[in-house]
């Protein structure tokens, strides 16, 4: 057997209780501490250099669950607690930077919006059936940061009204 093979069930259970003990044992630290020893200071950035998640987010264990680091940030560095309806918009436009400092408590849409979705968006000059996207073919809902081509809008109108 290779070494370091546990030689039977009852070692394997004893070394990951091991594991499982260090690891809260390493959590019961001043998580302000946790928190400086995953950061790097980069050109005004708060780069963390844990684990990141998928979406590029950085997680943090913060009184028994995890959140997003630039959560706990805001939290402790400017005493902000994110109300309900707004989300922080990265100012820097890197989602590993959590300094609390680059963060701007926006609504959904107008982060989204300043986005790289957002300027994927924006960057569209014709609508999906090649219409352009100029001031007299572009309907602009007042109430969303969205954009409608007319030409397609009317033709949609007209063809459900042939429906009824």
């Amino acid at each position: 057997m290779p070494k370091g093979y546990p030689i039977n069930r009852s070692e394997a259970l004893a070394k990951r209780s091991a594991s499982i003990k260090a690891s809260r044992a390493a959590n019961k630290i001043d998580p302000i501490i946790r928190f400086w020893q995953k950061v790097e200071l980069v050109d005004g950035c708060w780069l963390w250099k844990g684990g990141l998640l998928d979406n590029g987010y950085a997680p943090f264990w913060f009184e028994g669950k995890h959140i997003k680091a630039y959560h706990f940030s805001l939290g402790y560095f400017r005493g902000e607690i994110i109300p309900e309806g707004l989300e922080p918009d990265h100012l820097c436009r890197n989602r590993a930077c959590v300094n609390p400092w680059h963060l701007e408590l926006v609504t959904h849409p107008i982060n989204c919006q300043r986005g790289e979705g957002g300027q994927y968006q924006r960057d569209k000059t014709y609508c999906p059936q090649g219409h352009p996207y100029d001031e007299e073919n572009t309907y602009r809902r007042p109430d969303r940061p969205q954009r409608n081509c007319k030409i397609c809008k009317r033709e949609a109108y007209r063809r459900w009204r042939e429906r009824k």
